[in-house]
Parts: structure tokens; C-alpha cells; sequence
């Protein structure tokens, strides 16, 4: 592209499954990066579907042509082919997306008055589209054969048009709302992302949902999640953490993940919600101060008891929760927690014993095979 998208992004690559038509996108700095997004497409296709990629087709690209990218693709038992020079219809399925996310792109731009620089919103919102919309080369949406779920399409909005955000406390006759522009549908978190004239103000605007948190599925008595929902749910809560970090120039760090702030949706796609103490971190820092802490338990002892904002301190507080949605204790819990023992030294010592005594006994192992794969997910 001839124009620096917001963020820096210059470029951009799509990698589109042969069968569903699912695609996916990533906004590149430069096109070296291409690689390094290969192999994060990779292992999130791989881990979501228990299955291996065979072939990657792609042009004569020389991102593709690198001497580390060949050794990868024969390390992992993936057959590159290449079309021949001068001939696109040989990677038809890519070349007849890329051409449609452009256009689509031209379309929302122009009608939306915004500036050039926000190509790259305006790029992943067609992407995401494009996966919910029916297809004459599938029998259903690219999103329901990618993800076994009908979508809904309900929170869909026009690209650009106003956001009216609920301020705080205001006076009797001021207005409650801030106008601001939707821009997009962030991975992960529900339902849209939206953002102003300034370039210090960012605001995630949340749609209700119908399931309600993590939380009440783990601890009430009328609710229960398998095994592969729980996985599942943990997941979709990864790739949200990790689009808050790396998703933009300015990485934001959530500071209170829990069960508690990851919401359901009608689908039981999980999404990170509250961010009510979140910290937008400046460009080039890696790190900032706050005097409001985290929840007790889930924040990390080196980072949050100190006020310390760090993107590490949301990987921690992740694996508190994995740990906690795999065992359904609480990193508070009086039975096992002292100022000897937490929730994770409790989990280590039992791999000497059986896994039985920490895993949630309602994840039976007459049905759920996979109970062994707890024991290498947990291990420390």
C-alpha cells in the first residue's frame, strides 16, 4: 500500500483455507514479517482443529522464497507450491480475495469520509465480513464451517458510522453520550472497538451478552462446561489477550483478567470484558504505574502488588485462570490457599499424586479422553 496505515502498517498478508474459504489477515510493517504471522496462523489453525496444515499455495512472492521460511514448511511436513510467473488464476482463491478486500476497502472509505490512514480498520472489518457472509463455492458461511457454530450477525454495523458511548457522571442536562466513529470488530473482545478525532482517546464499546461471565458456568449449580468448552473458552480468551498486546502500535494491557470479566456469548464465544482499570501503554514503553490494583490472587506478586502496569502481568494473570477454570478453585480459596500454598504450588505437587484430586470432578474421564492433556497443559 502507498499509504502508512495507523499503527505503521504498510502491508498486508491473507492466508484463506481451500475448503471453508475462512480467511485470515495480518497488518505487516514490513514484509519480512510475513514468516513470523505464517507461524501464528499455523498454530492457532493447528491447536483449533487438531489438525495439520498440508499445503500452502502462494505466488512467487520472495517472502515466501526466504531460505528460514522453506526449511519451516519441510520441518513441519507442509508442501509449498508456488504458481508460475505471470499466471494469478493458479492461486485463484487468494487473488479473487485479495481483489474483493480491496474493493470493499475503496467502498467503506469513500463513504465514510475517514482519512486514507484507516485502511487497516477498514481491511479487518472486511475480512471478518467476508467470513460471515454465505459463499457459492460452500454449502454454509466460512464462519460455520471454520468454527462448527452459525454466526449471529446481529452486533453487524455500518463501517464508520457514529458510536454514541455512555460518559460517567454527568449533569442533569448534559449530554450522556460521546459521539464517536466505529472503526472495526476487535479479536476477541465483544463487540466493537471505536475511536475519535483525538489520538489519545480509544473506546471499546461492549454488547450485552446473553450467557453472561465465565464465572457463573464454573460455580453455579445449573450451569457446566466440558472439557473442550473449557478449552475452548480459554482460547478465544488467549487470542483476545494477545490482540490487546500486539494487535496495535499501542499495546493496552487489560490488569484485571478473571472469570469474572470474561464474557459468553449467544455462541459461548468467550470475550474479554471490564476494562475498566486497563492501561493504554504509551509507544515504546513496555511498562507504566497505576494506583488502582488488580484482584487479589490473579494479580502477579512482582508486578501488581507494586502497581506495576505490564503486559506480563496479563500472561500470569491468564494461567491463574486456566489453572483455575481446569480445577474450578479459586486462587483465594481458603481450603488450599495460605501463606505457604497457592492455587499453582498446589497443582504442582499434585503431579506426584493423581491428577483426579485437582481437576474439576465433574470433567469425568470416562468422557472427556483428553483428561490427559490437562496434566502437560498445567505443568509449570
Amino acid at each position: 500500500m502507498n499509504i502508512q496505515a495507523r499503527g505503521g502498517f504498510e502491508y498486508f498478508v491473507t492466508f484463506t483455507d481451500d475448503y471453508s474459504k475462512y480467511g485470515y489477515i495480518y497488518l505487516l510493517r514490513r514484509k519480512s514479517e510475513c514468516f513470523e504471522k505464517f507461524k501464528e496462523f499455523k498454530i492457532e489453525t493447528e491447536k483449533r482443529h487438531d489438525k495439520h496444515i498440508q499445503t500452502l499455495r502462494s505466488d512467487r512472492g520472495g517472502e515466501y522464497l526466504s531460505a528460514e521460511f522453506i526449511k519451516y514448511l519441510s520441518e513441519s511436513g507442509i508442501t509449498s507450491q508456488y504458481s508460475a510467473p505471470g499466471t494469478p488464476q493458479q492461486n485463484g482463491v487468494a487473488e479473487r480475495r485479495n481483489r474483493t478486500l480491496l474493493e470493499m476497502v475503496r467502498s467503506m472509505l469513500s463513504y465514510s469520509y475517514l482519512p486514507f490512514t484507516f485502511w487497516g480498520y477498514a481491511l479487518e472489518t472486511v475480512n471478518y465480513i467476508l467470513n460471515l457472509v454465505p459463499s457459492k463455492f460452500v454449502p454454509l458461511t466460512p464462519s460455520e464451517l471454520w468454527n462448527w457454530r452459525k454466526p449471529s450477525l446481529r452486533h453487524i454495523r455500518v463501517w464508520g458510522c457514529p458510536a454514541h458511548v455512555l460518559k460517567g457522571k454527568t449533569d442533569k442536562l448534559e449530554s450522556r453520550t460521546e459521539v464517536f466513529i466505529f472503526i472495526g470488530y476487535p479479536k476477541g473482545t465483544k463487540e466493537v472497538i471505536t475511536t475519535c478525532s483525538s489520538d489519545y482517546i480509544r473506546s471499546f464499546v461492549l454488547q450485552f451478552m446473553p450467557n453472561g461471565r465465565l464465572e457463573n458456568w464454573l460455580y453455579k449449580e445449573d450451569h457446566h462446561l466440558n472439557l473442550h468448552q473449557r478449552v475452548t473458552v480459554m482460547l478465544d480468551a488467549a487470542m483476545a489477550v494477545e490482540y490487546l498486546h500486539h494487535g496495535h502500535v499501542t499495546p493496552i494491557v487489560h490488569c484485571n483478567l478473571k472469570p469474572a470479566n470474561v464474557l459468553l456469548d449467544e455462541d459461548m464465544v468467550a470475550h474479554v470484558g471490564d476494562f475498566g482499570i486497563s492501561k493504554i501503554l504509551a509507544i515504546s514503553k513496555f511498562m507504566a504505574y497505576s494506583e488502582t490494583l488488580g484482584t487479589l490472587g490473579y494479580i502477579a506478586p512482582e508486578y501488581g502488588s507494586d502497581g506495576i502496569v505490564f503486559a506480563s502481568g496479563d500472561v500470569y494473570s491468564y494461567g491463574i485462570m486456566l489453572m483455575e477454570v481446569l480445577t474450578k478453585r479459586r486462587p483465594t480459596d481458603e481450603e488450599i490457599c495460605n501463606e505457604n500454598l497457592d492455587l499453582r504450588k498446589w497443582i504442582t505437587q499434585s503431579f506426584s499424586g493423581s491428577m483426579m484430586d485437582v481437576v474439576d470432578a465433574n470433567l469425568s474421564p470416562r468422557k472427556n479422553r483428553s483428561l490427559q492433556k490437562v496434566k502437560s497443559a498445567l505443568r509449570p
